[in-house]
Formats: structure tokens, C-alpha cells, sequence
């Protein structure tokens, strides 16, 4: 597991080739540089959150689509090449989810047990929240050992949080990644970072939120906008 948080991830790099955010620049006079990428204000926090420098709470962002929240997170994570970051896609499935957070976190959950041939219970012979709260359990203990040799807490990123269904499983499913937020926030092992497109996220989260921080990434006010159409059109 530890694997997954060392620099050069290949997750960061497919995200950010899907995202296409290759940040280049347009000289277009001696001392003028103008850049494809739009600086938002939200940036250098998000920064601070993806490095590790900002500990002791964990975020929820929302705004509308095409805003720029996934575009920032990745764009703040090729800053330190990935290290001590994990970044994966949410989904209503919850074997799907459980699959993505073992790809992310570099964890197998004993899916080859050869026991199933002769009827013997495996270690994989449980619901998909179960193997879900195994693989939280070893992260804790791989965010234990980073504490003591790095200072810094780990940082993981939900992205589309918002697709999860409103339904027993996907409360419980929040319910446990929330618990181990504010868990992990508390005592600077980990932040986590969930990313959403809907608000009806932030609903269900506040009952139980001590140490959230949401931060609303709205759309572009006019000015900006304006100068992002002028440099593409340069």
C-alpha cells in the first residue's frame, strides 16, 4: 500500500492526459506571458491541502460541473508528483467503489482465495463495506508509520461523491468514509477530500460534520472569463 503514495503516480498522469490540462503558454510579448491554465483563488488553498500542509480538518468541494474543482486537484498534485496523495472516482455501486479504492490504495482484498473451491469461508467472504473498512484499516496504519517519518498526513481524494445513491448503502458508505475523516483530521494522519457536483452531499455530511471545511468553487466572474476567452483566441 505504501507503493501507491510514492511519487511518479500513473492514476495522476491518466487523469491528467483525460483532463487535458497540460498547462502551456503563449508568448505574446517581451515581458507579457499568457497561460491556457486560469488561476483561480480557490488554487493556492487546494495546494495547501494536496501537499500537506494544511492539517486538521478534511473538505468537501462543491460546485457545478466544468468549474475546474478536478482540474485544480490535479493540477495541485503534478505540483508534488503525486507523493502521498491517492486519487479515485466514486461510484453508486459499491463493489465498483470497493474495486476502485483497492486500485487506488494498492490493496488486494484476497479476491483468489482458493478455499472458495472447497467451500471454505475466505477472508474475502463479506459484504463490500466490510472489505471497504479492511482497506481503511491497513491505510490507517500505513498513515501511522508516513506520520512518524514525514510530519505530513496523507492525503485522499473522492472525486464525484455526488453519485452515491440515497439509499442504506451509500448512507453507510458515507457515514464510514465521514467517521474516518474526521478520525484521521483529528489526529493528522490523514485528509480526506471529497469532490462533489451536487449539494445534496453537504446535507447528508452536516449532521455529523465537526471538523469539515466546504468550500464552494463557483463559476468564473465575468472579468476572468473575458481574459480566458482573450488568451485562447491569442
Amino acid at each position: 500500500m505504501e507503493n501507491a503514495f510514492k511519487p511518479g503516480d500513473p492514476v495522476l498522469d491518466i487523469a491528467a492526459r483525460g483532463k487535458n490540462i497540460a498547462i502551456t503558454s503563449i508568448q505574446v510579448g517581451e515581458d507579457e506571458e499568457h497561460d491556457h491554465w486560469i488561476m483561480r483563488d480557490e488554487q493556492i488553498k487546494l495546494d495547501n491541502i494536496v501537499s500537506g500542509n494544511e492539517k486538521g480538518h478534511y473538505h468537501l468541494l462543491i460546485g457545478e460541473k466544468g468549474t475546474g474543482k478536478s482540474s485544480m486537484l490535479i493540477d495541485a498534485m503534478s505540483k508534488i508528483d503525486g507523493e502521498g496523495v491517492a486519487m479515485f472516482e466514486a461510484h453508486a455501486d459499491l463493489e465498483i467503489f470497493r474495486v476502485r479504492l483497492g486500485k487506488a490504495l494498492d490493496f488486494e482484498y484476497h479476491e483468489d482465495n482458493i478455499g472458495s473451491l472447497f467451500s471454505i469461508r475466505g477472508p474475502r467472504d463479506a459484504s463490500a463495506l466490510l472489505d471497504i473498512e479492511r482497506a481503511l484499516n491497513k491505510l490507517e496504519k500505513v498513515a501511522l508509520r508516513r506520520r512518524d517519518r514525514v510530519g505530513r498526513p496523507l492525503v485522499i481524494i473522492i472525486n464525484s461523491v455526488h453519485l452515491l445513491r440515497d439509499d442504506a448503502d451509500g448512507r453507510d458508505l458515507l457515514e464510514l468514509m465521514q467517521q474516518r475523516a474526521e478520525q484521521w483530521a483529528a489526529s493528522n494522519l490523514a485528509t480526506m477530500v471529497f469532490n462533489s457536483d451536487d449539494y445534496w452531499v453537504y446535507e447528508r455530511m452536516k449532521k455529523y460534520a465537526t471538523r469539515l471545511e466546504v468550500t464552494p468553487i463557483t463559476d468564473l466572474p465575468k472579468d476572468k472569463a473575458i481574459l480566458a476567452l482573450r488568451n485562447y483566441r491569442r
